[in-house]
């Protein structure tokens, strides 16, 4: 379950619904795969399968924290 980021400067990446798309540094937008994006929706914010994804594609690092936005 998501968690709210109070602080910003902790977010790794942020992750845009609408697109589909996870926005990592220097504006680099990745487009996620739609199994994966299908497992984030309004009604029940779960970042775990966007960044297992994320991980796995050696994206973002275990321990990164990815913000939303809607």
């Amino acid at each position: 379950m998501a968690h709210p980021v109070k602080d910003t400067s902790m977010i790794d990446a942020i992750y845009c619904m609408q697109l589909r798309e996870l926005l990592l540094d220097h504006n680099r937008c990745v487009p996620v795969p739609k199994h994966i994006a299908d497992t984030v929706n309004e009604d029940q914010v779960d970042f775990r399968y966007v960044k297992n994804w994320a991980v796995q594609q050696k994206l973002l690092s275990q321990h990164a924290e990815i913000g939303l936005v809607a």
